[in-house]
């Protein structure tokens, strides 16, 4: 909720929808395919798991600050799983 609220006042008066924009996508198919660990869903290393919701934390960041939709973390994860 906080990060919509941020969004929408980053971006007044524009209208924001409930599925990703073009530019959402991009974005975030870039950031999985370039990380071994989210691709793959394997952690590597002893902190390879909170490793891997940390990069889950910022790309929900990037992805919300992009116009388009907000979702959480967990609504991104789904969204990039088949």
């Amino acid at each position: 909720m906080f990060v919509e609220s941020l969004v929408l006042f980053c971006y007044p008066g524009t209208p924001r929808t409930k599925f990703p924009s073009d530019e959402q996508w991009v974005a975030l198919l870039d950031a999985v395919s370039m990380d071994v660990e989210l691709r793959t869903g394997e952690f590597v290393g002893p902190m390879g798991r909170e490793r891997t919701a940390q990069k889950w934390v910022e790309i929900a960041e990037i992805l919300n600050a992009i116009l388009g939709t907000v979702k959480t973390v967990a609504q991104w994860k789904s969204v990039s799983s088949p």
